[in-house]
């Protein structure tokens, strides 16, 4: 199964705490989860039953809008379809990858505990921001 998720590839950051001591999911987190949720369920078949077996991850691409300040040669290879990878913060397996599983945990896999291999993963530099995830039970 394929997925697109267009918009900037967010980072899912540990729960933060008032000072009163309660845990709390910042309001920009919230909002791109959402946002995965709903392209997601927008791209599911019609009568699909959530994954319960072991899941693999095929392919899980995160691509981001080029700095401003990124070099014209890196701009021409990414123009010309070449791969310049994001060498920078976020993290790619813990932050990146947590923030889309837990946004498909419930709609896609009943749990994320069921995924058992991931090839493929990459962060990198494109035109249009999308995160690009491909799944086998």
């Amino acid at each position: 199964m394929k997925f697109v998720f267009f918009g900037k590839p967010f980072a899912k950051q540990s729960t933060r705490f008032t000072c009163s001591g309660f845990a709390y999911t910042p309001a920009k987190i919230k909002t791109a989860e959402n946002n995965i949720r709903a392209q997601a369920i927008q791209q599911l078949p019609k009568g699909f039953v959530l994954f319960q077996g072991e899941i693999f991850i095929t392919k899980c691409h995160f691509i981001f809008v080029p700095p401003k300040s990124m070099r014209k040669r890196d701009l021409k290879k990414i123009k010309d379809g070449e791969i310049v990878y994001k060498k920078t913060r976020p993290d790619l397996t813990d932050n990146l990858f947590k923030g889309l599983i837990d946004s498909l945990s419930g709609i896609v896999f009943s749990d994320d505990s069921r995924i058992v291999a991931m090839d493929n993963v990459k962060k990198y530099y494109g035109f249009v921001p999308r995160i690009e995830l491909e799944i086998q039970e």
